[in-house]
């Protein structure tokens, strides 16, 4: 079992993924504002931070967040999504990683999965932990030194940005942020009780302080109106410092690096899931087996060839295309999941407080999905009222 600052490290490096880098784009048009859009994720976030850390407290013993249901049923389906959800996931980081480093596109994303998954397979978990922490440092370090740093060369090219934007449209950006902070949820995977809960909220105010610093950085160092159509931003940042594009490859570089500590945190998430599904009998046997590195043998090596297996399936797809295709299956595999976690920890636990964040948690994924997707909320909406009307009706028999 992982200490607290061991767990955090792992949720920094769920957390951050290639997804935060369009968020100053969608920032820029509420200008200061993003303070406060910021704000809303982070109160969201910072609320399923004590929802799993109560089910933490409630659960010590267990790792993996199927393992909070008492039916054989209910924990087979968490199990199996939250699976999917991951291995589809880091198809979707794959792909933004290979698009990123100028290479072929199919080749780049071959020997990158085969490269994490002979680094979580091949050696003991204490090099696996000191990677992690490496690469952890490392992309957090470029993502908070890179924007300061040009900023102290060149601080004429920072302005404080005035608050535009109405009241509606910081609300809309700052709940769909919170999906910046998906992966918060890993923190039950490396540790257990207090200790994971501790991990998690470190780890989800560490995350807070970096997006809030580097988006504001970025809104203020680039115009608005460039921003705001820009798919690069980080890009359209270093080009605001040069004056040209001769650094472009550089920062394209740099975000593929922060998404390789992402890709190596999740495969190695995905991977330690299956095992503890595993022991306690929601997976097959065949997932008991583990590498030195700690990780299930079959869960490493099937996640990894399925990850490839959804990459090459959406190869065809324009970059854009394929991200947001595999956006939409992870977020929605999501959303049954903390619905299901969230009425978990309002049924199991006695105590007020807790009850009162798993509601608030339901109506924050409902909010969350209005501002995404109509059918997100419809879907989340109707599996909703099956989870409540299921469990009353179990609860009555």
């Amino acid at each position: 079992m992982y200490n607290s600052a061991l767990v955090a490290f792992f949720v920094v490096g769920n957390i951050i993924g290639s997804g935060f880098f369009l968020m100053p784009s969608i920032l820029a048009p509420v200008g200061l504002n993003l303070l406060g859009a910021w704000g809303v994720s982070f109160l969201i976030a910072f609320l399923f931070a004590f929802i799993f850390g109560g089910l933490y407290e409630k659960f010590p013993d267990k790792k993996a967040l199927s393992e909070y249901f008492h039916k054989d049923h209910n924990r087979k389906t968490i199990a199996f999504l939250y699976w999917v959800s991951c291995i589809v996931g880091n198809a979707g980081l794959l792909i933004v990683i290979s698009a990123n480093l100028g290479f072929d596109f199919l080749i780049s994303g071959c020997f990158l999965i085969i490269l994490f998954t002979l680094l979580n397979g091949f050696f003991d978990s204490k090099v696996v932990e000191k990677s992690e922490i490496f690469l952890t440092i490392l992309k957090f370090g470029i993502l908070v030194l890179m924007p300061l740093l040009f900023v102290f060369l060149k601080p004429s090219m920072f302005k404080i940005p005035e608050f535009l934007g109405t009241k509606q449209e910081v609300l809309s950006i700052g709940v769909s942020s919170f999906w910046a902070f998906l992966g918060l949820e890993t923190a039950g995977v490396f540790g257990s009780g207090k200790s994971a809960k501790r991990g998690l909220i470190f780890g989800v105010v560490a995350c807070a302080f970096l997006y809030i610093m580097t988006s504001l950085i970025i809104v203020g160092s680039v115009d608005k109106s460039i921003l705001e159509k820009s798919s690069i931003p980080f890009g359209d940042f270093s080009r605001a410092f040069f004056s040209n594009d001769s650094w472009l490859p550089l920062v394209r570089l740099i975000i593929s690096i922060t998404g390789m500590g992402a890709l190596h945190g999740w495969i190695a998430t995905t991977a330690k899931f299956a095992s503890e599904c595993a022991q306690s009998g929601t997976f097959p046997s065949i997932f008991k087996a583990k590498l030195k590195s700690g990780v299930s043998k079959a869960g490493l090596y099937i996640s990894s060839a399925l990850t490839f297996l959804v990459f090459i399936s959406v190869s065809h797809l324009q970059v854009q295309e394929q991200f947001n295709f595999i956006a939409d299956l992870t977020i929605f595999s999501i959303f049954l999941i903390f619905t299901s976690c969230a009425y978990c920890l309002f049924r199991e636990s006695d105590s007020l407080f807790n009850k009162v964040i798993s509601v608030l948690g339901v109506l924050a994924i409902l909010c969350s999905s209005f501002f995404f997707s109509w059918k997100i909320l419809l879907f989340a909406s109707l599996y909703s009222l099956i989870v409540f009307i299921y469990f009353k009706i179990r609860a009555n028999e």
